[in-house]
């Protein structure tokens, strides 16, 4: 498949059978101060939804930021649009108001039973985003699944993590997953623009074995330049089947397949990682996540020593879930503004 249809395939949902619901309608602002999104029925093939999700103060502006100085930006909908360490750019095709990012977190049904797949952040997100000091919280609630997710990042250290808890509130039991992509970058926002296909065709990505925690993807930027930026995305719990390239969840059927837990450097970098199935009984809870963080300069290959670094970050107070029940929402005064993570000491 050519490279461009298949990053559009997997940037539009309904493609790869995310059918979920999506809120773009006007907003109003209620007595409180909090900007709602309008409903609007959006149509999919051979099916129609609507939803009424709720948006917290936030705008396209505002930029979380550590004391490394690693940024997260994102939409009204927790999608990434920046996300930046080192003076490179993580993400090759950044989310925008309009489109979704390869960047997605997933919360998967594997008993045949419900709604298949539920996405957390971005356009086809259901639930609510409340937006804290630390980043987005997204709480969602099928007919038998309670979720929270988030995304923050490490105070000190170029790195960032994806917690979730799923929680069976059904009489019933269910099987689920979570499945993380991330595609990879590694280059100046410029050159990424300039060309996405020059700057993907010299990533390397090396599976990883990681005692206790399956397989972590460590990618290295290859380009002719004064230095290799190295990535490293690995399972807060778990992870033993993974992808290297959007080729392949495209042939396992899109975000509802399993990875095959395989390397293939092809023509468009993409790290995903899949938890094990876990078998909830009824008000049982898993909680789950993943991480990912840069190191500006790997000077050689990827090899099993570098295993240390993952240890590292999963060592970081950040990786230890703090999922509220009732997020706090952020105030309206810091719209717009730097954003520092609430565990970084006052300036």
């Amino acid at each position: 498949m050519h490279r461009q249809a298949l990053c559009t395939r997997l940037r539009n949902p309904w493609v790869l059978d995310d059918v979920r619901n999506s809120s773009h309608g006007a907003r109003s602002e209620d007595p409180g101060g909090y900007r709602l999104s309008g409903t609007i029925p959006m149509w999919f093939p051979g099916r129609m939804s609507a939803s009424s999700t709720t948006r917290r103060p936030h705008t396209s502006s505002d930029v979380y930021v550590n004391s490394v100085g690693t940024q997260a930006r994102f939409t009204e909908g927790g999608a990434l649009t920046g996300l930046e360490a080192h003076g490179v750019s993580v993400l090759q095709y950044p989310a925008s108001e309009l489109e979704d990012g390869l960047a997605r977190l997933v919360v998967r049904r594997r008993d045949g039973l419900g709604e298949s797949i539920v996405s957390l952040f971005g356009q086809n997100a259901i639930g609510r985003v409340d937006w804290t000091v630390d980043g987005p919280v997204v709480s969602a609630d099928t007919a038998e699944l309670a979720i929270v997710a988030t995304f923050r990042l490490a105070r000190d250290r170029a790195a960032w993590f994806w917690h979730c808890r799923v929680t069976n509130r059904s009489s019933r039991p269910v099987v689920v997953d979570v499945l993380h992509t991330q595609d990879v970058a590694l280059a100046s926002r410029s050159a990424v623009r300039t060309s996405e296909y020059y700057v993907s065709q010299y990533l390397d990505v090396t599976p990883l074995a990681v005692p206790g925690h399956g397989t972590a993807l460590a990618v290295r930027q290859n380009m002719p330049g004064e230095r290799a930026p190295w990535a490293l995305v690995g399972a807060l719990d778990v992870a033993h089947l993974w992808c290297t390239d959007a080729l392949q969840l495209e042939r396992a059927g899109g975000l509802g397949g399993d990875l095959p837990g395989a390397r293939l450097q092809h023509e468009h970098t993409m790290v995903g990682l899949q938890t094990p199935r876990y078998a909830l009984e009824a008000g049982e809870t898993v909680t789950t996540g993943f991480y990912g963080m840069v190191l500006p300069d790997h000077h050689g290959a990827t090899t099993p020593d570098d295993v240390r670094i993952a240890e590292q970050v999963l060592a970081d107070p950040a990786a230890s879930p703090e999922l509220p029940d009732a997020p706090a929402s952020m105030p309206a005064a810091l719209t717009g503004r730097v954003i520092r993570c609430s565990a970084l000491p006052p300036t």
